[in-house]
């Protein structure tokens, strides 16, 4: 349905331009895409950061309490604000921004509470995990109950 001028189709070179105005529109979405991604990771980087500087300074008051109670209230403080800083940890380092592979994350956390109650019983953890990726609005109330569930054991089997 192109105009035609001396055997020149308009139509065509109309075609082609609106083709390369589609094209140009398609590369700036996905720049802006990827310029949102590297935004994101650097948000989950700094929250990671921030986490772990407040799990550490807990972590430091827990060593330094008076009484057996307060340093385990400093510490279990410490673990849950530790678990939600991993999520963020993972998330930083991992190419998809949306999920969590959530065995491997459970695993790390179990691995990070066992150091943090470590008391005289060796403790073996075993890695029989699968990939299974949860949404990141799962994922934090599943690895804070996770903590909970552990912290306990650790607190009441032995």
């Amino acid at each position: 349905m192109g105009y035609m001028y001396g055997g020149n189709s308009y139509g065509s070179l109309y075609i082609r331009k609106k083709t390369d105005e589609q094209a140009e529109a398609e590369l700036q979405i996905r720049e802006s895409l990827k310029e949102k991604e590297i935004l994101l990771k650097e948000v989950h980087h700094r929250i990671k950061n921030n986490l772990q500087l407040m799990s550490s300074m807990l972590r430091l008051q827990a060593t330094y309490a008076g009484d057996k109670l307060t340093g385990d209230i400093f510490r279990e403080s410490h673990t849950r604000i530790r678990s939600i800083a991993m999520i963020h940890e993972q998330l930083y380092s991992s190419q998809i921004l949306s999920s969590i592979d959530i065995g491997s994350y459970l695993f790390r956390l179990a691995s990070n509470i066992i150091t943090t109650y470590q008391n005289k019983k060796t403790i073996t953890l075993i890695d029989d995990t699968e990939h299974i990726y949860l949404p990141v609005n799962q994922a934090i109330p599943c690895g804070l109950i996770t903590n909970e569930v552990i912290t306990n054991i650790l607190k009441h089997a032995f």
